[in-house]
């Protein structure tokens, strides 16, 4: 919803009820910082000046309701592309620890949990200037690859 946005702070912060994680956590689940790189800023200015919705991706016959989970998938099978939703996560890191980013941001961004309880008890970091410097590096390597 675009209420979960401050795109003047390039900020998006999931709430911890929409998360992945166990049902019983979600309740008590802190939101998720996602920094937005400044081409994802403009992209989504650009959307929200076009909208009458709550959402950032309305259903198409109900401005009140967004788009399904199966939406974006159905897009890309419409493209022809054989990719699925998650395996873009898949890509985005692969590519990120080729890049040599630090497996413990990688996975802040990712918002995975680590397996490790006492460090995962202790360690409450959350990487938020290396994090928002990746994701302005990684757009700026998807930019540069569509120029390519």
């Amino acid at each position: 919803m675009w209420d979960e946005f401050d795109l003047d702070a390039a900020e998006w912060f999931i709430p911890g009820i929409r998360m992945k994680g166990r049902q019983q956590d979600k309740k008590d689940m802190p939101p998720h910082f996602v920094p937005l790189a400044r081409q994802v800023v403009k992209l989504l200015w650009e959307l929200k000046e076009g909208s009458n919705s709550d959402y950032l991706f309305p259903a198409a016959y109900h401005k009140n309701k967004c788009i399904t989970d199966a939406a974006p998938l159905v897009a890309l099978k419409r493209f022809e592309f054989c990719q699925t939703v998650h395996g873009f996560r898949t890509i985005a890191s692969t590519h990120l620890h080729e890049m040599n980013f630090p497996s413990q941001i990688i996975e802040a961004q990712m918002a995975h949990k680590d397996r490790n309880e006492v460090r995962a008890t202790y360690n409450k970091a959350e990487y938020k200037t290396e994090r928002i410097a990746m994701m302005q590096t990684w757009a700026d390597y998807l930019d540069a690859l569509a120029d390519s």
